[in-house]
């Protein structure tokens, strides 16, 4: 650790940043590079949010040889609001260079001893590094149209026989005849979206009822991120239109009961979705009782944007019991929760509390790859779509 020196980014760092950067492009590492630029390019940072990010370089011998991005921003930790920060976007020269092997813990361990109570969340493969509690942040998904379902679902096709098979059901018609019975038995076994007596419409601007929401639902999980307002203007901005907002109200007061963040995008080559048109539910809020009426009112508007699939991570066994009342399945995620030493502290034994973390896509790295036009080729009018009415 004493070999390492560790301070916050300045603009005085561009030229040491520039070449951080150059050393990796030069052994061939093209893909990683260090920035001063603000990261979490989804989010508005306000002076006055309460959200608070920042990012610190590892320098050794005058030179950077890494860096990382802290977000900080109030937790309610078992009732009681606590500071915890997310450990994101780890960057060490270590991945061309062997002599720098040891950043990349030095960096953790000293963010650590600054923040203590730390979690990041990422794919499951990096419990090779994050040396901390791992916990599965489960997977669920509704497919809405079977065609480019079949031709795209990338774990579908993996054997040429199933590849087949899927194409000939695609071509034929034969898969959505196939997804229209399986919705039947799933409306049989009472698990759909119902959206009736409520009222689901898309917003821009956040209100004080996200207060209230906030107020009503915060006590309820034994770990959950600040979503009052004030935190929700910085990370869901109006001005973000690849955001698609949706309130969802009882019909008959006009109450907001909750809301739900989609995003939409037109996939290309992707890993799992190949060239889907897929919608991500990256967050949502309401008290447990009501999340089957938020969930039902974001799969219909899914289905309204002509989603191909709608995927979507939670943490909460109560939301994931929601989503499967709305029809949607569970399958195997690669998306985990890691928690310090420290934070994971508070919750003995763990299995008393972690069926209540609430954790969705939002949080951590937040919902940037799900919809960023420099990962994924998209010409969809996002700023365009309608108020969503179903009844």
């Amino acid at each position: 650790m004493n070999r390492f020196e560790f301070r916050l980014a300045s603009p005085e760092d561009y030229q040491k940043v520039e070449a951080f950067n150059q050393r990796l492009a030069s052994a061939g590492e093209n893909y990683h590079h260090l920035s001063l630029a603000i990261p979490f390019r989804t989010m508005a940072h306000l002076q006055t949010s309460p959200v608070i990010v920042e990012k610190f370089f590892c320098f050794e011998g005058g030179e950077i040889r890494g860096g990382v991005t802290i977000k900080r921003m109030i937790f309610q930790v078992n009732g009681a609001a606590e500071e915890v920060s997310c450990f994101v976007y780890p960057l060490s020269e270590g991945i061309i260079n062997p002599d720098f092997a040891s950043v990349w813990s030095c960096m953790q361990a000293k963010m650590e001893q600054c923040y203590p109570l730390m979690y990041t969340s990422g794919a499951t493969k990096a419990k090779r590094f994050v040396r901390w509690f791992s916990r599965p942040i489960p997977f669920h998904f509704v497919v809405l149209q079977a065609p480019p379902f079949l031709r795209n679902a990338v774990e579908l096709r993996k054997r040429r026989w199933l590849r087949g098979l899927a194409d000939a059901a695609a071509i034929s018609g034969a898969g959505e005849i196939g997804l229209a019975i399986f919705k039947l038995l799933q409306r049989l076994l009472r698990r759909y979206p119902d959206c009736r007596g409520l009222h689901v419409e898309r917003f821009d601007n956040w209100g004080e009822w996200a207060d209230e929401i906030w107020h009503k639902a915060r006590n309820r999980h034994t770990l959950i991120g600040d979503r009052s307002l004030a935190a929700l203007q910085s990370l869901y901005p109006a001005e973000n239109n690849f955001l698609i907002k949706l309130r969802i109200s009882k019909s008959d007061t006009k109450q907001p009961i909750g809301w739900a963040i989609l995003t939409l995008a037109k996939m290309k080559d992707h890993k799992y979705f190949g060239d889907m048109k897929l919608a991500a539910l990256v967050d949502m809020l309401a008290v447990p009782e009501d999340a089957y009426a938020v969930v039902s009112g974001a799969v219909v508007a899914a289905q309204q944007a002509k989603a191909d699939l709608m995927v979507t991570n939670h943490s909460d066994g109560r939301w994931n019991e929601a989503f499967e009342r709305a029809g949607m399945l569970p399958w195997k995620t690669n998306f985990s929760l890691f928690l310090s030493p420290k934070l994971r502290e508070r919750f003995e034994p763990m299995e008393d509390y972690a069926s209540q973390f609430f954790f969705t896509r939002g949080d951590g790295h937040g919902p940037t790859s799900l919809w960023m036009v420099d990962y994924h080729s998209t010409e969809l009018p996002f700023h365009l779509f309608e108020v969503v009415h179903p009844n």
